[in-house]
This record gives structure tokens, sequence and C-alpha cells, in this order.
């Protein structure tokens, strides 16, 4: 298990009585029982109160100018409280060496793992706060970034840092976690040196991010989405603890009411305990789930992972934004946004001086795909993709008195878009076909340059294939004819033939001619 800076300085310590830190700067050699360096407290964001605690002492002998053993002793104002916690918790972080009654045991440090550290400095940082534990304050500032304190005695020190209140009663987001920071004689060279140190504050403000599994979608589309959020590390003395996490649906996704919370990024460590689920829809979310303070209490600082699915419905616009949201008491909160969008296309249908063609049929599908797509007419000329258990379905889409043919909420991909009838008036079915492209490779609602129209066979498309944001729009002009049922297949058969007949027959006739002259002769 990792141990803090702090428990792993002093399990060397007693097993060498010799360490060499890492980070430390500003030598101060020579050691004398008044020895003094400097803590600096980094990682503060805001305007911060940061307090120092002696609580662990160094015990330097005044003659030799070394440490004694025992090198760690208890601060007397903490002795007591470590004796009853102890006792309380069945630990052995307190004993009797000699003479001396308050001697920091090697239990404590070389053993303790991260659960048993933080629930010993919260509980200590619980007691202090509360009055429990009366220990003076050794030093205090106020600060944003980072804050020193000069002329610091050896020894181990609590640090406690408060947000100021940015209003009357208005507390912080922002949680820190109770740290230790440990000025500890180091012997470098024949010399016992006491050097500067650093110590960076742990906090937690509401952090919560969002993933989803397909950013450009389709209406009938299943997607899924993961929170990932922070459960705050609150001190013991903060009551009624409880974390929410939840999500905000936009009218076009309709929640499918599974979510589920896993202690791990990959989701497949499953929670089920420590929390109550919410899943009928507020004017505020969709759904949330309740961490109680039992569970915020045991995994402060941790990550909690929430997987849940939506699908796509008719109510679709071209951008489906959602909102999942972290909130707790101290106003801790945050909240984080996923876009996932939909795209169409409009296409313009055109004939003799550029007049715009009603009633032009076509469908439409999936490149490789085998079935037309089934689609909901929402006004003359606009459609949008239908869900499955839609009533009113059609696969034919037509022409509007305009000309036009707009259709929505498709995703990106590739779509075969075919000319089943022509407009009335004269105008030939064109044979081919138009493969759609649409692409969108960031995705940010706009589709890219590579996006356009082509068509095989006889049809015949305008010069531009413009793209609107997520619009592809494009001419399909048709022409005037009629079709001669003797230009291909059969009739082409049919004047072979005939003009086989007459050629057979001219010969004849020539050879005939031939043989009577002959015989004249």
């Amino acid at each position: 298990m990792m141990k803090t800076k702090f428990t792993k300085m002093m399990a060397i310590f007693v097993m060498l009585l010799m360490i060499v830190p890492i980070g430390y700067g500003n030598v101060k050699a020579a050691i004398t029982p008044s020895s003094t360096a400097m803590i600096t407290v980094s990682g503060i964001k805001g305007d911060t109160n940061v307090e120092l605690y002696k609580v662990i002492g160094v015990d330097v002998d005044s003659t030799t100018n070394t440490p004694k053993n025992p090198m760690y002793l208890w601060h007397p104002d903490v002795m007591e409280w470590v004796k009853a916690y102890d006792n309380a918790h069945g630990t052995n972080y307190i004993a009797k060496t000699g003479d001396i009654h308050n001697a920091v045991t090697d239990e404590f440090n070389g053993s303790m793992d991260t659960a048993k550290q933080d629930e010993f400095w919260q509980t200590m940082a619980k007691d202090i706060r509360n009055g429990t534990l009366d220990l003076g304050v050794t030093a205090s500032q106020k600060s944003d970034g980072s804050v020193a304190f000069p002329n610091s005695n050896m020894g181990g020190y609590l640090v406690l840092a408060t947000p100021e209140p940015s209003a009357p009663g208005k507390y912080s987001s922002r949680i820190y976690k109770p740290t230790t920071a440990i000025l500890t004689p180091t012997f470098d060279n024949g010399v016992w040196n006491l050097k500067n140190t650093t110590v960076s504050l742990k906090s937690s403000d509401g952090t919560i991010d969002k993933t989803i599994d397909d950013e450009t979608v389709e209406v009938g589309q299943k997607l899924t989405y993961t929170i990932s959020a922070t459960i705050p590390a609150y001190t013991p003395d903060v009551e009624n603890r409880y974390v929410n996490v939840g999500d905000k649906f936009p009218e076009g996704l309709t929640y499918n009411k599974d979510v589920k919370v896993y202690a791990d990024e990959a989701c497949t460590t499953q929670l089920t305990t420590g929390f109550t689920k919410y899943e009928t829809p507020t004017a505020d979310a969709t759904f949330s789930v309740r961490f109680e303070d039992a569970f915020v209490a045991a995994h402060g600082g941790e990550m909690v992972y929430l997987r849940y699915t939506g699908t796509v419905n008719k109510n679709v616009e071209y951008a489906l934004i959602n909102n999942a949201f972290v909130n707790g008491p101290f106003n801790y909160g945050g909240s984080t946004q996923v876009v996932a969008r939909s795209y169409g296309f409009i296409l313009h249908k055109v004939g003799e001086n550029n007049a715009n063609l009603q009633g032009a049929e076509f469908e439409v599908k999936k490149k490789n795909g085998s079935e037309a797509l089934s689609f909901i007419k929402m006004a003359d000329g606009e459609y949008r993709l239908a869900e499955a258990s839609e009533t009113g379905k059609t696969t034919v889409l037509t022409t509007g008195a305009s000309g036009t043919l707009q259709v929505e909420g498709i995703a990106t991909g590739e779509f075969i878009l075919k000319e089943t009838k022509a407009p009335n008036g004269g105008y030939v079915l064109p044979n081919g076909e138009i493969t759609l492209t649409l692409i969108d490779s960031e995705p940010n609602g706009m589709l890219d340059a590579g996006s356009g129209a082509t068509k095989t066979g006889s049809i015949q498309l305008g010069e531009e294939v413009k793209i609107n944001d997520i619009i592809l729009e494009f001419t399909v002009i048709n022409g005037k004819g009629f079709d001669l049922p003797v230009t291909g297949g059969m009739g082409t058969m049919l004047f072979t033939i005939l003009g086989l007949g007459l050629m057979i027959g001219a010969a004849t006739l020539v050879i005939t001619m031939r043989k009577k002259e002959s015989n004249l002769h």
C-alpha cells in the first residue's frame, strides 16, 4: 500500500537513522534542538486559509546535536488523544520507551496503509475543528497558489486548508484533504542537515467528465454514456455528507432507465450499495444517483463511474446536448456537457428553364444496405428518419411544390439515393443513382469538405454541391423526352433481322438473274 511522505520518511528513519529526501533545497547544516526550516504549501486554489498544527516533534540531543532514540515524539497536547485513538481503534501508535511516554511507534511509522492514514488524519482534523482536541494552531496564513512558513521547527505537522467564504454563509465548492508536512534532519556527508520542504494540497472541486460512444447519430440509435465523477474528501466534521451525480437529457433523447454504478473506468466492477437511484425525470434532472454519507466517508477522493443509455427519438434536432452534474453540501458541484449531432440533406429537383419539379419520387438506402430506409413525412417535401415503432412510415420520398426534398435525422456515412418516379410533364426517369457522402470527422457540427454527391448513369447533377453546416445541399436536373421501344433490346434486333432479310433477298435476286442470263447464252 502507498504511504504518505510523512510515514515513509519516518519508517526509514526508524530503520536507518538516515534518509535522503527528494525535492528539498536550501540546506542548513549542523542541527540543534532549535533548528528551523521553511515549509511551503502549494496546490491552493482561491483565497484559502492554511493552518499548520505541530503534532510530532524530533528529539535532538543538545550536547551532541544528533537525534536521540526514540527520535519522534508525539506532541504533549496530542499524546492523550493518540492514546484514546488507540483504545478506540485497536491500534498501537503511541508507546512508552524508558521514561518517555509519547514515543511514535514503528506501527505508525511504517505499517499504516492509505486507508488507515486517511482515517487517522481526518479524525484528528475533525477533533481539532470541533474542539475535542484542543491543539493550538502553530502557524496560519491566507493565500491563493502557495504559502510559505519560514522558521518552522523540526517535526511533523498536520496541514489544514479552509476556503474563504465568497459571501456570508456561502462556502466554497472546493474540499481540501488533510495532509502532513515533515521537517526532519538528514545525515549528508557526515553532517546532520535540515532542509526546507514543500507539500501539495489535494482537493476536490466537483470534477466530472462524460463520454459518449458515438457523436454522429440518427433517429432510433441507442447511445451509451459514461460519467466519471470525484467523490469529495470531506473532513469528518462535515455532517450529512452526500453527493448527487446525474444527467439532464434533451427532448430528442429518451432515457432507458438503466444507469449502473462502477468503481473502475473500464466499468467492470459494479457497485450495488451505498447509493440510491432516482430515475423519474424532474425539471432539473432526467435521473440522479445519490451517494450517501457512509459511502462518501469511505471513498473520499476516489472516482465513481456511471454508465447508462439513451435512444435518439423523433424529436431530435441537429444537436443533442445533455448536461451531467455532480453536487453536494458546501456548494460542492460541477457540470459538463456532451453533444451528439444528426445530419441531413436537401435535394432541389429542376427541369427546363430551371423550373421546380414537384412529384419526383426517391428512395434512400445506406450504402451496402439492402432495404430502403423508412421516414415520417413532416411537411410538404420534408421527411425525417422514422423510429422503429412508429406508424405511418414510408420509403417513398416525394419532392414538394417548391421542388425540394429535405431529409433529417440521419447520421454521417454514405447513402444511396435513387429516383424511382420522374415528375409528370414528359420528364424522363434517369437511370443510375446518387451516392451521398456525409463526413464530420471532428465532429463539430460542420460537414467536412470531403462531403458531397456523386452520380452514376444518366443522372444530371447541378455543378455546385453546397455544405451548409450539417446539411448537404445539391440539385438534380431532369430532361424531357420520350421512350423509343425500338431503340434498344428487341427493337435493335428487329432492325437487324430486317436488314439481313433485305440483304439476303437482294443477293438471291442477283444470283437468279445471272442464272437466267447464262441459260440464254
